[in-house]
């Protein structure tokens, strides 16, 4: 079963952001947003949004726990860390056409496994994708974090969809990086 992130879940938060002024109201963003209950043990877990038709995954893991997800559209990993990138999980979700933006090790991995449709990402990258707006951002760890290093070139996401704009940090902390980002309707943060 599925369930509606409204709270402090695991490793991860989900908080509605102020949007600068005039951009304008945005109707219900967390419609369709779901944190999948079969995550890793390390405490992060999955997301799954459903915008416009189309179904995004984040960091997919261990998603063979859950029941009657639909296939993906587009799925974006952050991170080649175990609770953040399982090859299975990518391969359960993959239908025709699904596109996979994965930082340079997992697309890596993934063409060595001979999944179609990976795009690899760095920070700074903005491309279209399933219809959606998206940009790749740095992965920022917290102060004295020594398991994610900037030369990996790991990233969040924003993600704009049927008028609301979505942060996904992967691991970034709150940092100064993360609280200074704008116009964000949700914000999924790791508070690690």
């Amino acid at each position: 079963m599925r369930k509606v992130m409204t709270a402090i879940l695991a490793a991860a938060a989900l908080a509605a952001c102020t949007r600068s002024a005039g951009s304008g109201p945005v109707a219900d963003p967390l419609a369709g947003l779901s944190w999948l209950d079969g995550r890793s043990s390390y405490g992060s877990g999955s997301v799954l949004l459903e915008r416009a038709g189309k179904a995004v995954y984040v960091d997919p893991v261990m998603i063979d726990k859950v029941q009657g997800l639909p296939k993906a559209d587009l799925i974006l990993i952050t991170h080649s860390h175990t609770d953040h990138y399982s090859p299975k999980s990518v391969k359960d979700l993959l239908k025709k056409g699904t596109l996979i933006a994965a930082s340079a090790d997992v697309a890596f991995n993934l063409g060595q496994l001979k999944v179609k449709g990976v795009k690899s990402v760095k920070p700074g990258d903005e491309f279209k994708a399933a219809g959606f707006k998206l940009k790749a951002l740095p992965m920022v760890s917290a102060a004295g974090s020594n398991s994610h290093h900037a030369e990996a070139e790991w990233t969040g996401f924003l993600l704009d969809a049927a008028g609301a704009r979505y942060y996904f940090s992967g691991d970034s902390s709150l940092g100064p990086e993360t609280r200074s980002l704008e116009d964000i309707d949700v914000a999924i943060v790791n508070l690690r």
